[in-house]
């Protein structure tokens, strides 16, 4: 069914209780209704849901439902920051012959020019096309371009790996009309305390609420930002907990299907990252309790190692 804006914008409003708080948030039902047949449904079908005109729904955080509404309402979503983690360094202890000090330190702090009265200085993200360099090939290649003096045949199995997880193409879902919408610009991150958990988490929960009320574009959608954060991710030894906890996540049966002859997108755009940048996180402690705990990552790890490595 098609609507036009003034369609939605007029639609009674319908509440939706998010999580085991239940916060209230509430939305014009024809933005919402018009997402899958399932939606539909609970609006507007014969549910108690539809005759009391709101809903619980359990299994989503009141954040990530309301980057669902942000969807629903522009057919894009902002994902979260990263969070910055400070640490501290710990103070170096005094040599037992080194006398105390008699007079305190005098820090001098370089005097900043004066501000305007109101005036607060924000530190806005700078996003990175994306464009930009993936362990040196360029995702220009994904036009059919390649680099002066590119010559594949001279790759190791590694490079071939990781140019093609580079040029994986997840705009291909998107009618050619809607895909300049989803020109997808993320943060790469330049410090190793910068903790990104909490954007792969973000994508991956709304991957798994898509796939379980059959809203389509929405989880080409999370592959297509999750894909290019990671092609773009300077992976730092302080950050491979980052990973492991969005593969702990995406092999959780919980949160997606082990399916017997296929794997599914989530899983399977996590564990190819992690085949090619397994030099990295490979080393961690982090990785190897991931690995003992079994189950379908590492079966589908080694598969793909086998695949490319042996």
């Amino acid at each position: 069914m098609s609507y036009v804006y003034k369609d939605i914008i007029c639609s009674e409003q319908f509440t939706f209780f998010i999580g085991s708080s239940k916060t209230p948030i509430v939305a014009h039902s024809a933005a919402i209704a018009r997402q899958s047949d399932a939606l539909n449904s609970l609006i507007n079908g014969r549910m108690l849901e539809a005759q009391s005109r709101s809903a619980h729904l359990e299994d989503i955080d009141e954040h990530d439902f309301v980057r669902f509404c942000q969807f629903a309402y522009m057919g894009d979503f902002t994902p979260p920051l990263p969070i910055t983690v400070v640490e501290e360094p710990e103070p170096s202890p005094l040599e037992e012959d080194e006398p105390p000090l008699e007079e305190p330190l005098v820090e001098v702090v370089e005097e900043l020019p004066v501000q305007p009265q109101g005036w607060v200085p924000v530190e806005e993200p700078v996003p990175v096309p994306v464009e930009a360099d993936f362990d040196g090939f360029s995702l220009s290649t994904r036009e059919g371009k390649t680099r002066k003096g590119f010559s594949y045949k001279n790759m190791t199995k590694k490079e071939r790996l990781r140019r093609s997880f580079k040029k994986k193409n997840y705009y291909s879902e998107f009618p050619p009309a809607t895909r300049s919408a989803y020109a997808c610009h993320v943060m790469v991150n330049n410090e190793p305390y910068h903790s990104y958990t909490n954007v792969f988490l973000s994508l991956s929960r709304l991957y798994t609420f898509a796939d379980k009320y059959g809203v389509e574009p929405l989880k080409s959608l999370c592959l297509l930002k999750l894909h290019e954060t990671l092609a773009n991710f300077k992976l730092h030894r302080e950050q491979v907990s980052d990973i492991v906890e969005l593969a702990r996540y995406a092999y959780s049966n919980e949160n997606t299907p082990d399916y017997e002859n296929t794997v599914d997108e989530l899983r399977a755009l996590v564990r190819e990252y992690i085949v090619c940048e397994i030099d990295t996180i490979g080393a961690s402690t982090e990785f190897s309790l991931l690995l003992e705990e079994g189950g379908a990552f590492v079966r589908d790890f080694w598969q793909m190692v086998q695949l490319n490595f042996i």
